[in-house]
């Protein structure tokens, strides 16, 4: 899925990394690999729950991108239980992308 968002880093708390200010955005994808819980066999995620370093969360966990990914979580999911498989196991070339 390819997001596009604006997005203001806070000052990470107690940090003393230089994160560079000013950063214009530009579109970025998030694999739907980034969705599938790592321990938990069957279990996808979207939104705040995936996981990702303190600039990328900054712009990702808005709700615009987090709809997307619940969207793709979805397709992907729902595929999986027609074809009885795990979301990993999924062919991602058989997923529907575009919304109707």
């Amino acid at each position: 899925m390819r997001l596009t968002s604006l997005f203001a880093v806070p000052d990470p708390p107690e940090s003393t990394t230089a994160y560079n200010r000013g950063t214009t955005s530009k579109p970025y994808d998030i694999p739907v690999r980034a969705l599938i819980a790592k321990d938990v066999q069957g279990l996808m995620m979207a939104g705040r729950c995936i996981s990702g370093d303190f600039v990328a969360h900054s712009s990702y966990r808005v709700t615009g991108n987090a709809a997307y990914m619940g969207q793709a979580a979805g397709r992907v999911a729902a595929l999986a239980a027609k074809k009885n498989l795990l979301p990993q196991d999924v062919n991602w070339s058989e997923v529907e992308w575009s919304v109707e």
